[in-house]
C-alpha cells in the first residue's frame, strides 16, 4: 500500500469514532460508496488542531474532540491519489471492522 504508515495507523484510530459519530452502523461500513470513503477522509483532514479549537469543522461530544489529528496528517500524503485513498479507507475498514 502507498498510503504511508504513520498516518494509516491514525486513519484506523479515527474511522470508527467519526462513523459512529455520524451514526453509521458498523455494518454499514463495508458498504460505503467510493465517495463515501472519500468524505470521511476528507472529514478525518478536518479535523486537524490548526488554532485550538477554533477549527469550525471540528466535531465535539460533551466538549471534548472526538479524536486528535495533528497538523501532519495530509489530505493527500505525498505521491498518493484518489486510487491509494480509496484502497487505504477499504484496508482501514477491513481493519477494524474485519473482513
Amino acid at each position: 500500500m502507498k498510503y504511508p504508515q504513520e498516518q494509516f495507523k491514525k486513519l484506523t484510530e479515527a474511522l470508527p469514532v467519526l462513523l459512529n459519530f455520524f451514526g453509521v452502523p458498523n455494518e454499514q461500513a463495508k458498504e460505503l460508496t467510493i465517495g463515501q470513503l472519500h468524505e470521511i477522509h476528507f472529514k478525518i483532514y478536518q479535523q486537524k488542531n490548526y488554532s485550538g479549537d477554533n477549527n469550525p469543522n471540528v466535531k465535539f461530544i460533551d466538549g471534548k474532540r472526538l479524536f486528535e489529528i495533528d497538523r501532519d496528517f495530509k489530505l493527500y500524503p505525498e505521491g498518493c491519489n484518489d486510487d491509494n485513498i480509496e484502497t487505504a479507507m477499504k484496508t482501514a475498514i477491513k481493519q477494524v471492522y474485519g473482513s
